[in-house]
């Protein structure tokens, strides 16, 4: 099996594919029987920055009531959309924590029942799983709660369209801090 070389030298290398999702209302809240996760129950807005070590080479979101998307269900397809020139392609979803990928596929098993759904050819891992395993942190040490996250916000003169919060960046400097004191087995991620 071939391994990968992780650091390439080129600007336009997208490695990594930083994951943000969010609900406006965070009143609908499920509590998982695994370790007692709470997360709440539905999508309405998502962000995505693909990047690699030097820079995010690409940032877009979405959220219910922009861009033509009028529910969760096509909130989800166009993420999918988004997320297929990637499948396939090495490419690693991160995530702040384990809750999101969980809700994500809570969300795409019970909003799009016939289209059947897949993240497979994608690896994932979170960040908070490497900040706490490796170096006795979390989160809330990079000032990064999901209460602090700022949310997309309207573009400049459009009220129909959104462009990604400095949440994003600010995600992507923290991976970008760390990633180089793990090991190269964690850099791989999980297959999803």
């Amino acid at each position: 099996m071939a391994t990968r070389d992780w650091y390439v030298p080129d600007e336009s290398r997208t490695s990594w594919a930083f994951l943000l999702t969010g609900s406006d209302e965070q009143k609908a809240s499920f509590t998982s029987d695994i370790d007692g996760i709470e997360d709440t129950s539905e999508i309405t807005f998502w962000e995505l920055g693909v990047g690699n070590v030097d820079t995010l080479v690409s940032t877009t979101a979405a959220g219910v009531g922009y861009d033509d998307i009028g529910s969760e269900k096509e909130l989800l397809r166009d993420l999918l959309n988004t997320l297929d020139k990637y499948r396939y392609q090495d490419t690693i979803i991160i995530t702040p924590s384990g809750t999101e990928i969980q809700s994500l596929r809570r969300c795409l098993a019970t909003t799009i029942d016939s289209d059947q759904p897949s993240l497979r050819g994608f690896s994932h891992l979170h960040l908070e799983q490497q900040l706490k395993e490796y170096f006795n942190q979390t989160l809330s040490d990079h000032d990064f709660e999901q209460e602090r996250r700022k949310r997309p916000r309207e573009k400049h003169g459009s009220q129909q369209q959104i462009t990604s919060s400095e949440s994003l960046r600010e995600f992507w400097q923290i991976w970008k801090q760390i990633f180089s004191l793990l090991p190269a087995t964690e850099l791989r991620g999980k297959q999803l």
